[in-house]
């Protein structure tokens, strides 16, 4: 066993992206792969634990990272320019570190080697919307509500339906798998979720964003106009600095970045 770091390959996944990723990543640092089928067995895990999602042994595992004070590497769709399907790995992937997306106390200014990562991707920011008939309101998936331990989906969606109803005054339409919430993106007054990267998306279109827990976007929460613009680029340029593609993981890139930042033990 590496003493630095596995990557863990999810079993009974109906794809194979989980297990592309764990050998991709592994490739250049030297990491073991194994099977998370082995995750609830006696056996010592490493200081850095690298997991695609969260399904397929992804839950067993981290809550042992947890209960071990060891690194649990989430990775999933990314921020920005992301896979197509998990059978595609045609976008960028996100990593992070003993969380499902990355947070911020305080938002550090954005280095030149994150602004060239961002402008890279080749994204046209909106400026910032004011105004709007209707608030669009995403809630968490049943999984992502079960492995963060949130109340029932059902629950928090009547909650915050309410709670945005008083508050603006606006009717709250609710995504939904066959009604997403770019659909809606015309004419919202603000995009609420937990932490889809359907905020992402919204913030890009300059539309305001309130994330209710484990995203990055909270830290735009008190800031309007161009305030609120200069914070969305900083937290975009740091964001890429936080996914790759499968270039970048393959070639160590994304390991070295990672190292660096501190995401790695």
């Amino acid at each position: 066993m590496s003493a630095e770091g596995l990557c863990w390959t999810p079993f009974g996944a109906p794809h194979q992206a989980g297990t592309i990723i764990a050998h991709a990543f592994a490739k250049k640092c030297g990491w073991k792969v194994v099977s998370a089928c082995w995750a609830n067995r006696p056996q010592p895990i490493a200081r850095n634990n690298l997991f695609y999602g969260v399904l397929y042994g992804g839950e067993s595992l981290f809550a042992r990272c947890r209960a071990e004070n060891k690194a649990f590497l989430h990775v999933d769709h990314g921020y920005f320019r992301r896979s197509h399907s998990p059978q595609e790995l045609d976008g960028f992937l996100r990593f992070t570190r003993d969380d499902v997306q990355k947070t911020f106390s305080e938002l550090p200014p954005a280095s030149d080697r994150a602004q060239e990562r961002f402008r890279a991707l080749g994204l046209n920011l909106g400026r910032y919307r004011e105004g709007g008939a209707h608030v669009v309101l995403v809630p968490p998936t049943e999984h992502q509500a079960r492995f963060l331990k949130l109340i029932p989906v059902h629950e928090w969606i009547k909650s915050w339906s309410d709670h945005l109803e008083a508050e603006y005054g606006l009717p709250v339409v609710v995504s939904t798998k066959n009604n997403p919430a770019f659909a809606y993106f015309e004419g919202a007054r603000l995009v609420c979720g937990f932490n889809s990267t359907a905020l992402i998306d919204a913030a890009i279109k300059g539309i305001p964003v309130r994330a209710t827990g484990h995203s990055p976007l909270t830290v735009l929460h008190d800031k309007k106009g161009e305030e609120w613009e200069q914070a969305r680029y900083d937290l975009f340029c740091e964001l890429s600095e936080h996914q790759f593609n499968m270039e970048e993981i393959e070639g160590g890139i994304a390991y070295a970045i990672l190292k660096e930042k501190g995401a790695i033990q």
